[in-house]
């Protein structure tokens, strides 16, 4: 089954909204994707049936650490690496398979033990679902993250765009590439205009904000 997006304009601006008091918005999208690869196929993409890691056995075997000491991405977004058998950050791709006829069902891709692209797949090794997400390492913090539904850029999440002046933008996009949902946020909430829009690139509804307070309810 197709993974769907049904976004309710005014639900997903509550719930935007309410999470923007008390942390910025590249901390708030970071908790929408968990760095568990299992947990986050399970829970999010697959929508034709229930897989769970009894299911499945890795080609590689990592492990989750955690360290207090060590510098995190993101501020916040990323503080948990994958590290190998040896104990060392793992860079490569590891994969998932079905126990039950030996298929790819996932990958996942690390570098430093970062998490960089997942796939999903169907039981014809078709590409279902893919998340990308870029780093700038010497920075140490996350550029940007997008999904995507067979092949369709379905979200993507900028973590600080020059065009907007260096804000957080957050953009959903229809099945036909037609933009649907925008907005900006900085530290102090949603800023600017948050937009919906239809199929067709019309403006279905359309407010804006100031420090995550809306002052006008433009359309």
């Amino acid at each position: 089954m197709k993974l769907t997006s049904k976004l309710n304009f005014s639900i997903t601006k509550k719930r935007l909204l309410m999470m923007s008091k008390n942390s910025p918005f590249i901390q708030r999208f970071g908790k929408v994707l968990p760095l568990v690869p299992l947990l986050f196929f399970i829970g999010l993409m697959f929508c034709d049936r229930t897989v769970t890691d009894a299911d499945l056995y890795p080609d590689v075997k990592l492990k989750l650490l955690k360290s207090p000491y060590e510098q995190t991405l993101g501020g916040g977004v990323l503080d948990r690496r994958m590290y190998d058998s040896k104990g060392n950050l793992f860079t490569g791709t590891q994969n998932y398979y079905r126990k039950e006829n030996n298929k790819l069902y996932s990958s996942f891709t690390y570098r430093e033990g970062v998490l960089l692209l997942q796939k999903a797949f169907d039981e014809s090794g078709n590409e279902l679902h893919r998340v990308e997400e870029e780093y700038d390492f010497e920075q140490s913090k996350r550029v940007s993250m997008r999904m995507f539904d067979h092949g369709f850029l379905t979200v993507e999440i900028q973590d600080s765009s020059p065009e907007h002046n260096n804000m957080h933008v957050f953009r959903e996009w229809h099945s036909n590439g037609q933009l649907k949902f925008e907005m900006t946020s900085d530290s102090l909430g949603t800023q600017g205009l948050m937009t919906l829009y239809d199929e067709q690139g019309q403006i279905l509804e359309q407010e804006l904000y100031k420090d995550g307070q809306m002052i006008e309810k433009i359309k």
